[in-house]
C-alpha cells in the first residue's frame, strides 16, 4: 500500500493538501473537494483493521456520528473504502485545541468552564435522545473549535460509543473508556446509560475548575480502584451550590445522579445564577487559545 502524499486524490473526489497527524491506526489529512471546500480525512490502514476491533470502532464512529446533527458535534460527511482496503472517514474540518491541551496551562475560571461545559451537556442530550452513549467524556474529547471569531465546544470521538443498535465492542472483562473518567458501572462492564456520561462530564468539569482529576493514579488499576472506592473532597475554589451539583453528578450510584443532561444543565445554571437557558459564545482572543494553532478535529479523534 502506497503512502499518501499531498496532491493525491482519494475517494475519487478529495485532493489531499496537508498531513495533519498520525496515530497507531492511520493518518489524518486536510483535503478539499471538487468545489474547493476543505474537509478532514481520517484514515484506517488495511494492516491495522484487525487490531483490537479497530475496523469495528472506525465504522461505529462513522455510523453513530452520522446520526447526530448538532452544533456541538462535528459533522461526518461520509465513510469510504478505497480499492486497497483503506477506510476513509471524511469530516468537517475544524481548527482549535482540546480542553485537555488548554488545561496544560492551568485551571480555568468557573464562568469559562460553564461556557464550555453547558454546550457539551446539550450535545450529550442530543446523543442520548438517539440512544447513543458516548462512554468517553473527557477533556481530550472536547474540542474548542474556532468559528467566526469565537469558540464553539465540540464533543468528539464517538469511537467507543454505545448505541441502541450497535455492534458489541466491549469484550467480557474489558471496559472501554479512559479509566479516571469512567463511571463505576462502566468499570464493572455493566449496563450504562446517559447517567454514565454525566459522571465523566462531572469529573471533567471538576478538573477544568481545579486543575486536578481526583481519580487519576499512576497505574490504570489504581485509577479504576479510586473511581470505585475513593470519595472526592470538596475543593474550596468551588462554591457550595456548584459543588452540590458536581457531587451529585459524580455520585457512585447512578440512581443518585441527574436523570438527564438537561436536568444537570438546569442545575448548573441555577447554581451559577445564570438564566434558565443561554447560548454564550466566548471571544476567541483568549491568551491560552492563541497558541492552539491549527488542529484538525479528526486528528484529535484518531484511533489510539
Amino acid at each position: 500500500m502506497a503512502e499518501y502524499q499531498p496532491g493525491d486524490k482519494v475517494a475519487r473526489k478529495y485532493t489531499l493538501t496537508a498531513h495533519a497527524g498520525r496515530g497507531g491506526m492511520g493518518d489524518v489529512w486536510v483535503a478539499h473537494d471538487a468545489a474547493g471546500s476543505e474537509v478532514a480525512i481520517k484514515t484506517l490502514r488495511p494492516d491495522r483493521r484487525l487490531i483490537e476491533q479497530a475496523e469495528d470502532r472506525f465504522r461505529q464512529e462513522a455510523r453513530v456520528s452520522a446520526k447526530l446533527h448538532h452544533p456541538n458535534i462535528p459533522r461526518v460527511i461520509e465513510l469510504v473504502e478505497e480499492d486497497d482496503g483503506t477506510l476513509l472517514l471524511v469530516m468537517e474540518r475544524l481548527r482549535g485545541e482540546t480542553l485537555k491541551e488548554l488545561l496544560k496551562h492551568g485551571p480555568i475560571d468557573i464562568d469559562r468552564a460553564l461556557d464550555i461545559g453547558l454546550p457539551i451537556l446539550d450535545a450529550l442530550g442530543a446523543a442520548h435522545a438517539h440512544g447513543i452513549i458516548h462512554r468517553d467524556v473527557t477533556p481530550a474529547n472536547i474540542l474548542l473549535a474556532e468559528e467566526n471569531g469565537s469558540i464553539t465546544p465540540k464533543l468528539i470521538d464517538f469511537g467507543v460509543a454505545k448505541a441502541d443498535d450497535n455492534i458489541v465492542l466491549t469484550k467480557k472483562g474489558h471496559a472501554l473508556g479512559t479509566p479516571h473518567y469512567m463511571s463505576p458501572e462502566q468499570i464493572r462492564s455493566g449496563d450504562v446509560d446517559g447517567r454514565s456520561d454525566l459522571f465523566g462530564f462531572s469529573i471533567t468539569l471538576f478538573e477544568a475548575i481545579t486543575g486536578t482529576n481526583p481519580f487519576k493514579r499512576k497505574a490504570v488499576s489504581g485509577s479504576l480502584a479510586a473511581v470505585l472506592e475513593s470519595e472526592v473532597e470538596q475543593d474550596p475554589r468551588i462554591p457550595p451550590a456548584l459543588w452540590e451539583v458536581l457531587a451529585r453528578g459524580f455520585s457512585k450510584n447512578a440512581d443518585e445522579r441527574f436523570a438527564t443532561s438537561m436536568e444537570m444543565a438546569a442545575a448548573l445554571r441555577a447554581a451559577a445564577g445564570r438564566p434558565a437557558r443561554t447560548n454564550r459564545r466566548w471571544p476567541l482572543v483568549v491568551a491560552a487559545c492563541v497558541l492552539a494553532g491549527v488542529v484538525v478535529a479528526a486528528a484529535l479523534i484518531i484511533a489510539r
